[in-house]
């Protein structure tokens, strides 16, 4: 289902402009099954609690990395 969602944001978005934010008890399966994603741009949350905080620190990584996360439309968040 993950590499389903990935091919159909890459229609969208190089794989290079494209970052996924998992927990930890996911990582090692994002990793080996999105190959095609920079291991930069996957974020590892280190607890899964439904908070704002880490998509609020994943897009300040985004913005530091890229430059460009002020316009929201430059920025898709796909959330659980």
């Amino acid at each position: 289902m993950i590499q389903l969602t990935l091919d159909i944001i890459n229609k969208i978005a190089d794989y290079d402009q494209i970052f996924v934010a998992t927990g930890k008890d996911y990582a090692i399966d994002v990793k080996k099954y999105l190959l095609e994603i920079p291991s930069a741009n996957i974020s590892i949350e280190p607890m899964h609690k439904n908070t704002s905080a880490c998509i609020d620190l994943d897009f300040l990584y985004i913005e530091k990395i890229t430059g460009d996360c002020n316009d929201h439309s430059s920025c898709l968040s796909c959330n659980n």
